[in-house]
């Protein structure tokens, strides 16, 4: 008898849905249970009738995505969109369209 190979095919392979932790937060960082520091965002996308963004957080090795509504004023969300030329879930004069 022959050991059944212990790598198995790609279409067998379950890939782990939540990301791996990188790094460990330091005790004096004061986030509440539950958050999460954000290194920055990366894209963003439509989704049904809101918007979602691409979040690479801090500690954490892939990103994902996220309602924008969630990340509302945050400094990583003012600060990706100072690196568009339109923002397109806002109009002129209002706050973030949800939907």
């Amino acid at each position: 008898m022959k050991r059944v190979a212990d790598n198995p095919f790609p279409s067998q392979k379950n890939p782990d849905t939540e990301p791996a932790a990188i790094q460990a937060y330091e005790a004096s960082e004061d986030l509440k249970e539950g958050e999460y520091r954000v290194e920055s965002i990366l894209q963003y996308r439509r989704k049904g009738r809101g918007w979602q963004v691409l979040v690479k957080w801090v500690g954490w090795a892939e990103p994902t995505w996220e309602p924008l509504r969630d990340l509302e004023d945050t400094a990583a969300l003012d600060q990706y969109e100072t690196t568009l030329q339109t923002i397109p879930w806002r109009r002129e004069g209002e706050a973030i369209v949800t939907g």
